[in-house]
């Protein structure tokens, strides 16, 4: 993150650099939040997070939903394996799309079955996905349990 000099509008703008093309590997929640507290507004941060927390909840039995990413809030954010579980089971019954089955690999391994979580990302990995977050995924969980 940078900040570049004052435009027009005479406000700074902060920059968050992309290398990985569209995708960041952080979802748009994340990225607000993090601005957030670099700019030393915790306060703000923490009521962002509370408020992405409390709509994804209420969604999180429709088909729209952002279980994806409220899979890794508790995973990261607000620790809670068991809650992220929970919810990467859940969705994982309603659709097998990579997205979904990496967030559930990312769960079980944190939930206590990396062995499980190692043969579900295989599966993904065999798709060619070039996903970056996907990647950094099975990378991290081949760390913990080498083939």
């Amino acid at each position: 993150m940078r900040f570049e000099e004052p435009g027009e509008d005479k406000e700074p703008r902060l920059v968050i650099p992309n290398p990985g093309g569209d995708r960041i590997g952080r979802r748009p929640v994340q990225v607000h939040v993090d601005a957030l507290r670099a700019l030393g507004q915790e306060e703000n941060a923490r009521e962002a997070e509370g408020r992405f927390e409390r709509q994804a909840l209420e969604n999180v039995d429709k088909a729209d939903n952002e279980n994806h990413d409220l899979v890794l809030f508790y995973l990261e954010r607000r620790p809670d394996p068991a809650k992220a579980l929970s919810i990467a089971r859940r969705e994982s019954g309603r659709r097998q799309d990579i997205h979904t089955m990496d967030r559930l690999a990312v769960a079980l391994a944190a939930g206590g079955h990396p062995r499980q979580a190692q043969r579900i990302l295989r599966r993904v990995l065999e798709v060619g996905t070039r996903d970056p977050l996907i990647r950094a995924h099975a990378a991290a969980l081949q760390l913990r349990i080498p083939s």
